[in-house]
């Protein structure tokens, strides 16, 4: 008797032993302090022209300091900002200070050692020979075929907590009308949880600004975009593409199999994208259409939430001609 009680219990020790190390690690897994949330946000916030004054035109936003400082206070608790029509360098800068200026209030901490709480990269830009104003042989291509005659750049930008340890860009090779006057393309960067600490620690952010109006000229930009990302992104690490694409991804145009948002689906699938906003709605100025997007990579990296946020409590009935998407991402950290 005394035997077979033993027996018994050197084999439930024998099971407990074996089932321990799972519990362990799923109660590491489901431990608040093995992931991090990352509050994420696309917002094309329409500053479209390099001067300082007045509007691009009727249809735009004032090109003014007070709607830029709005917008970065609007902005400042984000952890990754991706913006679109940031041309003006002095309405980004300001965009800036404003979130600095109040990051304090949001309880995150610094991961820079100066104190600062972002990190800004705009691009893409122009390189040094492509400055200033276009040659005669630039504005003969210009008027006679799709190729971008750009006066302007850092058409989009990353505003980031997180320490950039990677970057690049790509201007795209077409582009038609007004939207030929700016390097128009993807800007890339890779963010390290701790910086440069632990390279596998890092999450990749792409950001792009699409044609308007010719979808044409998307669909080759679309496709310029898909190699840059398959080229430039590492397959073991999570991914976020932002951007306004122009595109439209309401439930009637996804209906349509060979409308342009599964053209767009059609290409970024394959890289491992997943739209994060499909329940959402419209974006654009009338807020019909969504053509703002955030697209997520990485099984282990999970929305917790996605929403169109309009910002409509601040001083100004808009502070752009486009509604923002927002998310908030819960990333885990990799076993030590």
């Amino acid at each position: 008797m005394q035997a077979s009680v033993r027996s018994r219990s050197r084999r439930a020790g024998r099971a407990l032993r074996l089932v321990l190390p799972g519990l362990a690690a799923c109660a590491l897994a489901l431990s608040p302090a093995r992931a991090d949330d990352l509050d994420v946000i696309q917002y094309n916030v329409q500053f479209v022209a390099p001067w300082d004054f007045s509007r691009a035109s009727l249809n735009h936003h004032p090109n003014t300091e007070a709607r830029a400082r709005a917008i970065g206070q609007a902005l400042a608790c984000y952890d990754i900002v991706a913006l679109n029509e940031t041309i003006n360098d002095r309405r980004r800068r300001q965009i800036l200070a404003a979130m600095e200026a109040a990051a304090s209030s949001c309880g995150k901490p610094s991961r820079f050692g100066g104190g600062n709480r972002f990190q800004l990269l705009a691009g893409p830009s122009l390189p040094a020979a492509a400055q200033g104003w276009p040659s005669l042989s630039a504005l003969v291509a210009f008027a006679r075929s799709d190729v971008p005659m750009a006066v302007t750049d850092d058409e989009v930008a990353i505003v980031t907590r997180l320490p950039i340890v990677a970057s690049g860009s790509h201007i795209y090779s077409s582009a038609r009308g007004t939207d030929a006057l700016t390097a128009k393309g993807v800007l890339y960067a890779r963010l390290g949880r701790r910086g440069a600490a632990r390279p596998s620690d890092a999450i990749e952010v792409f950001v792009t600004h699409l044609q308007a109006n010719h979808a044409e000229i998307r669909r080759s930009q679309i496709a310029e975009l898909a190699a840059f990302v398959a080229a430039r992104a590492d397959p073991g690490l999570p991914a976020l593409l932002l951007g306004d694409f122009n595109v439209d991804g309401s439930t009637a145009a996804r209906a349509d199999p060979e409308g342009e948002y599964q053209g767009l689906m059609r290409r970024l699938a394959p890289l491992g994208f997943r739209d994060l906003g499909l329940a959402l709605g419209g974006t654009d100025s009338w807020e019909r259409r969504r053509i703002d997007y955030i697209f997520l990579r990485g099984e282990a990296v999970r929305a917790r939430d996605a929403r169109v946020e309009t910002f409509g409590e601040l001083p100004f009935d808009a502070l752009s001609d486009h509604a923002a998407v927002a998310a908030r991402l819960r990333w885990p950290r990799p076993g030590r």
